[in-house]
């Protein structure tokens, strides 16, 4: 789980400096919460 969670940060990362318009942050914003993606 340890190893899980950890791919989901970089993949969060990855997310949002993709930018707002690809299907990328689009999976984020139904993974993460929105704090995350506020928060980045």
């Amino acid at each position: 789980m340890i190893k899980f969670s950890y791919l989901l940060v970089l993949y969060r990362s990855y997310a949002n400096l993709g930018g707002k318009n690809n299907s990328y942050s689009s999976l984020n914003r139904v993974f993460a919460p929105r704090q995350w993606e506020n928060g980045f």
